[in-house]
C-alpha cells in the first residue's frame, strides 16, 4: 500500500472508495454540529439550573437550541449515502458486524426518533412553562441518545474488522456489546474534535447573525464579542484535547497499522489533518485576541475543517483497508459501477445540496 489514496486500486473501487469519504465527510461535519452543540447546551443548562434567578441565554446557546434540529435532519439524511457506499465496499464485514449485534444495533433508529422530538420539545412553550430544573433533564437525555448512537456506530466499525475467530466466539457467547481497549479513545477523538468543527460554523453564524430590534442591534457588538471569544477558547481546547486523544489512541495500534498510516497510501493525507489543526490554532488564538470574525478568517477556518475532517477519514479507511481484503470484492464493485445511475446521483446531489445551502443562507440572514 504505498500508493496515494484512492489510487492504486481499480477505478471502480476507487470511486466507491472516493464517494465514501466524500459523503461521510459531510455527515461528519453536520454530525459533529449535532453532538458538539447538544453536549454545549446541555452544560450551559445544567450550569444555569442551579441559578436562583435565569438568565438571558448567550447568543451561542440561542442559535443552537434554533439551529440543533435541523442539523440533526441534515446529519440523519446526509449519513444516507456513507451508508450505501460502506454496503458496497465492505459487504461481508459490515453486515457480519451488523447481524452479530443485532437488536442492540437496530435500537439507534428509535433512539434517535427519540432524540429529534427532544430536540423540538426543548424550543416548545410547554417546556418553558415547567419547572426550570426539566430543561437540563432533557438537554442530557438528549446528549445521551447522540451519546449511545457515536458509541454503537464506533463499536459496530471495530467489530467489522475483527477475524472470523472474533466473531464466531462473540456469536457463540451471545454477547451485546463487543468491547475492546480502542473504543474509548476513539470516542474521544471524534468527541473532542466535534467543538473544533462547531465553532467554526458557528463563527459563520454569529457573523451574518443580525437583531431583529434597536435593543438587538444596541447589544450586538457586545454579545458578538463576547462569543467569538468564547469560541476561540473552546476551540483551541478542542483541538488541543483532540491531538491528545490521538497521540493515547496511537499507542494502542499495532506496528503494522502504524507503518500504513506512515506509508505512501496515507501519509499525505496525516500531514493535512496536522497542518489544518495547526492553522484552525492559529486562526483561533488571532480571533481571541481581535474579539471579532470576519470572512476571510471563516473561510479559511471552514476550509482547514473540512480538510482536516476528510484526512481524518481517509486515515480511519486506510486502518480498515489494512484490515480487510478487498480482493474478494472488487468483482462485486465492478459489476455495481456498470449498472449505471451515477448521472442520476450526481444530478441530484447538486440540485439538493444548492437547495439547502439557498436555504440555510435565507434563513441566516432574514430578519
Amino acid at each position: 500500500m504505498d500508493v496515494l489514496f484512492p489510487f492504486g486500486f481499480p477505478w471502480p473501487t476507487a470511486l466507491y472508495l472516493t464517494l465514501y469519504v466524500a459523503t461521510l465527510t459531510l455527515h461528519m461535519l453536520l454530525m459533529h454540529y449535532v453532538l458538539a452543540g447538544s453536549a454545549w447546551v446541555a452544560g450551559s443548562s445544567l450550569f444555569t439550573g442551579f441559578k436562583s434567578s435565569p438568565t438571558r441565554p448567550s447568543k451561542i446557546i440561542k442559535l443552537l437550541q434554533d439551529w440543533l434540529p435541523f442539523a440533526l435532519g441534515g446529519a440523519i439524511t446526509a449519513g444516507v449515502a456513507p451508508l450505501l457506499f460502506v454496503q458496497i465496499l465492505y459487504q461481508r464485514e459490515f453486515y457480519t458486524a451488523n447481524l452479530l449485534l443485532f437488536h442492540r444495533w437496530m435500537s439507534i433508529l428509535p433512539v434517535l426518533i427519540v432524540a429529534f422530538y427532544l430536540l423540538y420539545l426543548q424550543k416548545s412553550k410547554w417546556l418553558e412553562q415547567r419547572h426550570p430544573q426539566l430543561r437540563p433533564i432533557v438537554w442530557l437525555a438528549i446528549v445521551s441518545c447522540f451519546g449511545f448512537v457515536g458509541y454503537s456506530w464506533t463499536e459496530n466499525h471495530l467489530l467489522s474488522l475483527q477475524s472470523q475467530d472474533v466473531w464466531t466466539d462473540f456469536f457463540a457467547d451471545r454477547e451485546v456489546f463487543f468491547s475492546t481497549i480502542q473504543i474509548l479513545p476513539r470516542l474521544s477523538i471524534w468527541f473532542a474534535g466535534a467543538f473544533s468543527t462547531l465553532c467554526a460554523i458557528l463563527a459563520w453564524q454569529v457573523h451574518v447573525h443580525r437583531g431583529e430590534t434597536a435593543i438587538d442591534l444596541r447589544e450586538e457588538a457586545a454579545d458578538k464579542s463576547l462569543a467569538v471569544r468564547t469560541l476561540s477558547r473552546v476551540a483551541m481546547a478542542s483541538i488541543a484535547l483532540t491531538l491528545l486523544a490521538t497521540c493515547v489512541y496511537g499507542t494502542l495500534l499495532e506496528k503494522e497499522i502504524v507503518q500504513v498510516l506512515f506509508s505512501g497510501l496515507s501519509w499525505p493525507y496525516f500531514a493535512f489533518a496536522l497542518s489544518g489543526w495547526i492553522v484552525q490554532f492559529a486562526v483561533w488564538w488571532n480571533l481571541s485576541k481581535v474579539g471579532t470574525t470576519s470572512r476571510t478568517s471563516s473561510i479559511i477556518l471552514t476550509t482547514t475543517v473540512v480538510m482536516t475532517a476528510m484526512s481524518l477519514n481517509v486515515l480511519r479507511e486506510a486502518i480498515r483497508l489494512s484490515q480487510v481484503d478487498l480482493g474478494a470484492l472488487q468483482t462485486q464493485h465492478a459489476e455495481a459501477a456498470s449498472v449505471g445511475g451515477f448521472g442520476v446521483f450526481a444530478f441530484f446531489l447538486v440540485v439538493n445540496s444548492l437547495v439547502v445551502a439557498w436555504l440555510i443562507r435565507s434563513v441566516a440572514t432574514s430578519k
